[in-house]
């Protein structure tokens, strides 16, 4: 017999299935084609049993303090004040201008210092971005690795470029 333990990834996939179970619902209350409506009424009682019967699991195991996302909570189980915080969250990460940008300061490279670039293409932000803090290593004493020299050595003991 196989032993379930109950933990926080028990738990997190307990809710995972509740909130399917609610769009389960939602899709019988709405989408599905029945014959008629008490065809309709036995499909989500059925379906709302189940359903119930895992969040009453689930409520057990939260109280019994397993850690648990309250974001990851499935909307059948949120307070309405815990399903506004949501939305409001939801909003904020696909809203553009609502994302705040982190800053980054790098001190410039030198400018005495001749670039290792042989290329005439110009350099991506990215580029110029390694560029600087290779610079920044260098001046601060940290060993330089070259890692374009090691992949080509590393292709050539490989044979995967001619020598």
């Amino acid at each position: 017999m196989r032993h379930v333990v109950h933990d926080k990834y028990f738990l997190k996939d307990l809710l995972r299935e509740i909130d399917l179970y609610d769009r389960k619902i939602e899709h019988l209350r709405h989408h599905a084609q029945f014959e008629s409506e008490p065809e309709r009424e036995r499909a989500l009682r059925t379906a709302t049993t189940r359903r119930d019967n895992l969040t009453v699991t689930a409520r057990k195991l939260m109280a019994e303090g397993i850690a648990h996302d309250p974001m990851g909570l499935p909307a059948s189980m949120m307070t309405p004040e815990q399903f506004a915080e949501r939305r409001q969250h939801i909003q904020q990460e696909h809203d553009p201008a609502a994302a705040i940008p982190h800053e980054v300061h790098v001190m410039a490279a030198p400018s005495s210092e001749p670039s290792n670039e042989d290329s005439t293409e110009p350099q991506t932000p990215f580029g110029e971005a390694i560029e600087r803090l290779q610079q920044q290593a260098k001046h601060a004493g940290m060993p330089q690795v070259n890692w374009k020299e090691e992949l080509l050595d590393y292709k050539r003991k490989r044979n995967k470029i001619p020598a």
